[in-house]
């Protein structure tokens, strides 16, 4: 290498977890496995000092670029126009950059932490490819005066380098970390072999153009970043010591399933020779069934779990929104799918385990995957959670909702075989009265919450069936069948009603034109009697289109 060859900027990527419009910038790069010693002979590049705005794009889509002085290198960030002046690089994740001047020609190098990776690819874990430690980019770039232009490397022109052997590189589109070309190592002769095609404007092509903006204040000094590999949370183990769950394993098991069906926080549904329980999200409307029983912000357990308090009092308060995902289900006759758990990532435990260390695995969108499944004899319980910390709060608060639920079912089994639920819960869990049904809109056209309270008087699969009321024909009957079908509680008091609610779609029509529909509930017996309606009511609909 000589001292007036090609300048090398590197910059290293530590973009938080939903950092991804900051990756977006430098999508041209050159991903690269190893850069070798480039990083020590780097400087700051004084011409970077400021802030940049996009010019190659039209007005409402343009963004900018911080570099913000931190030592002897450079903070930079993706910001925004409400953001400025004073935006620093913590708004949308950290990037360090340093230059090294080898010449006229300079280029950029990107680091990204893998676990703080926006996105993973399914092929995670293949044995083909062994997870990386660090995600590294390479791109052209210069700066003329008050313009900074970003530079692609043409495929062909990489494709030439290989073939000549003149880097140690891949072209690969179905490796999961580096999808297309990527080089090994920048190593010295790869570092030559692009300072001899750098003049070439042929072999690159403009990626982004950005100005500088002068009339605002220069991004402030930087005094402490994240490390590179920051040191993971410390997780406490988690207690399972649950004496009452073998209790309703096996014969037993089907006081809990009644229990559960008479509960409106639990949809209880038949699928492959057993039962499975999923539990509601808590809205501002009342308890609603999910797509999978996912629960989500805006409401999740912070507002909705604690048990008894908050669902005798109706207390379903909004919280701080925050980024996760959980999901808890009962699983009776029948194990948890395996292809929820992120194939053997799940920790399975029997009720009398004690301390637990719970598997955390990378999932995607830079999230951290958990599944806690209980299990003894033909009843499992299991706890999804998707966060971005390794912390659990709501493993732990599915812990303790089992600790009281299961000794309460216990002790009120008796009342409960007797009456169809437990009466310390009250309006919690039923109502008196006579049958009603609720037909809302969802979150778009042709979308529904049906919510009902009925009361079959026997154990059996309540469901929906919709008909246009002029016609008569039976709207989407397959798709609405499958997601309406719901095990509901039953007493003989027939003042007793018992909650019913399904997520369902009606796909006949469109969203300019309305039409009256007619919802009923249906009920169709264990025992083998007559299918019957129990409710039904009408109202004016759209249908849904894509």
């Amino acid at each position: 290498m000589t001292s007036n060859g090609l300048r090398f900027s590197l910059f290293i990527l530590l973009i938080g977890c939903f950092a991804s419009p900051c990756l977006a910038v430098w999508r041209g790069g050159l991903p690269v496995q190893d850069f070798g010693q480039q990083w020590q002979g780097g400087t700051r590049d004084e011409s970077l000092h400021s802030y940049w705005e996009r010019t190659d794009r039209m007005p409402s889509r343009r963004d900018y670029l911080c570099f913000a002085p931190y030592d002897q290198e450079y903070v930079v960030s993706r910001v925004y126009q409400n953001m400025l002046p004073g935006a620093t690089a913590k708004l949308h994740g950290v990037i360090r950059v340093r230059s090294i001047q080898v010449g006229d020609r300079n280029f950029l190098m990107y680091w990204q932490v893998p676990n703080l990776l926006p996105y993973r690819s399914e092929k995670e874990g293949s044995r083909d490819y062994p997870e990386p430690k660090k995600f590294l980019w390479l791109q052209r770039y210069e700066v003329d005066g008050d313009r900074l232009t970003l530079y692609q490397l043409e495929e062909e022109a990489f494709a030439r380098l290989l073939l000549e052997n003149r880097i140690d590189g891949l072209i690969d589109e179905n490796h999961p970390y580096y999808s297309g070309d990527w080089l090994k190592i920048l190593n010295q002769r790869t570092v030559e072999a692009l300072a001899g095609i750098a003049d070439s404007d042929e072999k690159w092509r403009s990626f982004a153009e950005y100005t500088r903006m002068k009339d605002i204040v220069k991004p402030p000094v930087i005094k402490a970043i994240p490390p590179d590999e920051p040191e993971p949370e410390p997780l406490k183990p988690f207690n399972v010591n649950l004496p009452d769950f073998e209790y309703f394993s096996g014969a037993k098991s089907k006081v809990l399933l009644r229990h559960l069906a008479a509960l409106p926080q639990w949809r209880v549904f038949a699928e492959k020779g057993g039962f499975i329980c999923q539990k509601r999200q808590m809205t501002s409307g009342g308890w609603r069934a999910t797509q999978g029983g996912h629960i989500a912000p805006p409401f999740g357990p912070d507002s909705t779990w604690k048990f008894p308090d908050r669902w005798r009092e109706g207390k379903h308060e909004m919280f701080k929104r925050e980024d996760f995902e959980i999901a808890y289900a009962f699983w009776f006759d029948r194990g948890p799918r395996r292809n929820w758990f992120f194939k053997d990532s799940a920790t399975r435990v029997g009720p009398l385990a004690g301390e637990v260390d719970l598997n955390i695995v990378q999932a995607r969108f830079g999230k951290l995957f958990s599944n806690l499944v209980i299990g003894s004899g033909n009843v499992w319980f299991s706890i999804r959670e998707w966060r971005k910390t390794r912390q659990r709060p709501s493993t732990r608060q599915g812990l303790e909702y089992l600790a009281e639920l299961l000794p309460q079912t216990k002790q009120n089994e008796t009342e409960l075989l007797r009456t169809g639920y437990v009466q310390e819960f009250g309006d919690s869990e039923v109502r008196r009265g006579k049958p009603s049904i609720e037909i809302n809109d969802a979150f778009q056209k042709g979308i529904f919450d049906v919510c009902g309270w009925v009361n079959p008087g026997e154990r059996g699969v309540a469901y929906l069936k919709v008909f246009a009321t002029k016609t008569g024909k039976r709207l989407s009957e397959y798709d609405i069948l499958k997601d309406s079908r719901e095990v509901v509680g039953w007493s003989d008091d027939a003042e007793v009603q018992f909650y019913y609610n399904s997520h369902i779609t009606v796909f006949e029509g469109d969203w300019e034109h309305q039409y009256d529909a007619r919802f009923e509930i249906w009920f169709k017996p264990e025992s083998g009697g007559p299918e019957r309606m129990l409710i039904s009511g009408t109202r004016s609909i759209y249908g849904w289109e894509r």
